[in-house]
């Protein structure tokens, strides 16, 4: 999708009804217009074979993408690392929170049922939302959690530092260049390995990382 790592590993891809293709990244959000591409590809471009980003002026923390889903009225939906992202044809963009939240709560499934209720799946169980009340089809507060096979945090559950760790190990990031990134001495982040493995049950960073993709933790 572009130089940045991140970018490029792509989490999911859809097709809207007017026939642009999303892609939802760990870097954001880009976008495939047909005719777009079609005119680079005349021009002779190469510009990500037509994708371009998404600004989306949000924490970056929540920039990560990795469901999307569309409502019966041309609406987007994306699933962050943090809570969804509401996306109208207009270009109107609104972040919701899911309660209860903590810090890499991501949401990684988004459904549309025939009562245009969303289902959210995410790390720590799953949501139904009902249909937009307000008389323009907007929501304007926090998703109305109503759990569904609600999870309770548990102390083998990885914390967010243990996360970003794996996230690192996944980009071939070596213990001392995880300990540069992270401001942290090589002790701590041996520390934070050490605990890893015991909640993931492994013992090498390579099992670990794919366990968690397998997982979708990270």
């Amino acid at each position: 999708m572009g130089p940045d790592a991140l970018a490029n590993r792509v989490n999911v891809l859809f097709e809207d009804r007017r026939g642009r293709i999303w892609a939802g990244t760990d870097a954001g959000i880009w976008r495939l217009d047909r005719e777009a591409s079609a005119s680079a590809s005349t021009a002779a471009t190469t510009d990500c074979a037509g994708f371009r980003p998404i600004p989306l002026d949000i924490h970056p923390g929540s920039i990560g993408a990795g469901a999307i889903a569309e409502d019966r009225d041309g609406v987007l939906w994306f699933g962050l690392n943090e809570g969804l992202l509401r996306y109208a044809p207009d270009g109107r963009r609104v972040q919701f929170t899911i309660r209860p939240t903590f810090r890499g709560d991501g949401v990684h499934h988004l459904l549309f049922d025939r009562d245009g209720r969303l289902w959210i799946g995410h790390l720590t169980g799953l949501i139904v939302m009902p249909p937009p009340s307000d008389a323009d089809g907007t929501r304007t507060g926090p998703v109305p959690a109503r759990p569904l096979l609600p999870r309770q945090a548990h102390d083998d559950d990885l914390a967010p530092r243990e996360i970003r760790l794996l996230k690192l190990f996944a980009e071939g990031y070596s213990y001392q260049a995880a300990a540069a990134e992270l401001s942290s001495a090589v002790n701590t982040v041996a520390f934070h390995v050490r605990n890893i493995y015991r909640k993931l049950e492994v013992h090498s960073s390579s099992e670990a990382v794919a366990k968690a993709l397998r997982a979708g933790l990270i």
